[in-house]
């Protein structure tokens, strides 16, 4: 008979602090913007966000059950997490930045075509930087086996908000560099766990 637990593991009570966080803060996002965005737009960038954080979770979750039964660690959990919410908050946004022009000819409603360049750029540098630090914090206070990703992510970071900062108000100058920028760390970062996972499993 398996042994039963009598408290929640670390990876349970993450999860539990996030989905508390989560429903806390949509709820300050909600007060606070309503007069920009209106409440049937909201509802639908959290479904978008959630469906994008889904497929992300889903795809790590893929990977990691191609070894053998699946087994949800708490550092595949963070990494999954920041990775996925890394590409619904940066990338997604990053990539409107280098369609601006066509996509304001064809007449969809983007953010960058309702906002402007300007206020998407400063989203996306944001974003990237508070992805970057939280999965920092979190690698150095419970998670060190994240550490290496969080450094390659904070330095992609640094180099996207570089990036995003040669952009003039109206997007025409390098409108593509910041989007290059979110691909190369997100490529980079996942070579840096691919490594790094080699070499553990080399020194076993």
């Amino acid at each position: 008979m398996a042994e039963r637990k009598h408290h929640l593991d670390t990876l349970a009570i993450s999860l539990l602090l996030a989905c508390c966080l989560f429903w806390g803060f949509q709820q300050i996002l909600i007060k606070t913007t309503v007069d920009e965005v209106p409440p049937l737009w909201q509802a639908a960038l959290r479904f978008a966000g959630a469906t994008v954080l889904l497929a992300g979770l889903l795809t790590f979750a893929a990977g990691a059950a191609v070894d053998g039964p699946l087994r949800l660690t708490t550092p595949l959990v963070v990494f999954a997490v920041a990775m996925s919410v890394w590409m619904g908050a940066v990338g997604a946004l990053a990539k409107d930045l280098s369609d601006l022009h066509g996509d304001a000819l064809a007449g969809r409603r983007t953010c960058v075509v309702v906002h402007g360049a300007e206020s998407v750029r400063r989203k996306v540098t944001r974003n990237a930087m508070l992805i970057a630090v939280g999965l920092t914090v979190v690698s150095v206070a419970a998670v060190p086996q994240a550490r290496l990703a969080a450094l390659g992510l904070l330095v992609g970071a640094a180099a996207l908000t570089v990036c995003s900062d040669r952009l003039l108000p109206d997007g025409l100058r390098h409108p593509r560099l910041p989007y290059r920028a979110f691909m190369a760390t997100q490529y980079g970062v996942h070579l840096i766990v691919v490594f790094a996972t080699f070499f553990a499993l080399g020194s076993v």
